[in-house]
């Protein structure tokens, strides 16, 4: 059902790209951390994947000019190569 959805909604007029998006929640260092995997879907081809890893605190509007507490991984075709490209390191030394 997935992959009808995305190609029916990456088939509309003025459509850029579609994606489903699944948030999993984790705890890094005591601190929640919300990891968004995209999957744009087999059409994507090497682009299929992609990841984003923010503070589940961090305000939707801050989060990609955010100095801290987000990252966005390069999309990749294999979803574990996806997550291996989100910058895991930047929550190793967050504080409260």
């Amino acid at each position: 059902m997935d992959e009808e959805v995305l190609a029916y909604l990456n088939g509309r007029t003025g459509a850029d790209e579609a994606a489903k998006v699944t948030t999993y929640r984790v705890y890094i260092h005591n601190r929640e951390v919300a990891v968004e995997v995209y999957d744009h879907g087999p059409q994507a081809g090497d682009l299929r994947y992609s990841a984003a890893a923010y503070l589940a605190d961090l305000p939707e509007v801050d989060r990609h000019t955010a100095s801290r507490g987000f990252s966005l991984g390069n999309p990749e075709p294999r979803l574990r190569d996806a997550l291996s490209n989100v910058h895991w390191w930047e929550f190793d030394n967050l504080t409260d």
